[in-house]
């Protein structure tokens, strides 16, 4: 695939990638409509830390476990603090890759918080 000149996906800015990545949340949230998941995987692939990060959160929404080597993958090619945003997601799946990756990424506090989260019904995308 390749990369644009501001590092998104197919030759598109970081900006296109947002904006598109925000109509495909509006459009597909709440609607289980299964056919986001491999846009929101191919958004994974831009260089923009927040696009990975509102893509790993949609996967989540979805809970598509099979999205979680790609969200690791992410996680990993990420600057450190890029990572955590991007790991965040993974606290919603019962996975333990998915829950040792957040443990790794994340400082322990954070972690903790959105486990509980997580316990007290929180959902992806602050729903």
């Amino acid at each position: 695939m390749t990369q644009g000149a501001m590092g998104a996906p197919g030759g598109r800015s970081s900006l296109y990638w947002l904006t598109t990545s925000q109509q495909l949340f509006q459009r597909y949230r709440g609607t289980e409509d299964r056919r986001a998941i491999p846009l929101l995987n191919r958004a994974l692939l831009s260089r923009d830390p927040l696009i990975q990060a509102e893509a790993a959160e949609g996967l989540a929404l979805f809970g598509d476990k099979a999205s979680i080597p790609l969200i690791l993958e992410a996680c990993r090619n990420a600057p450190a603090r890029a990572a955590g945003l991007i790991a965040a997601s993974l606290v919603y799946f019962d996975d333990p890759a998915a829950q040792a990756a957040v443990d790794q990424f994340l400082p322990e506090k954070e972690a903790r918080d959105l486990r509980e989260r997580v316990r007290a019904g929180g959902r992806p995308l602050h729903q």
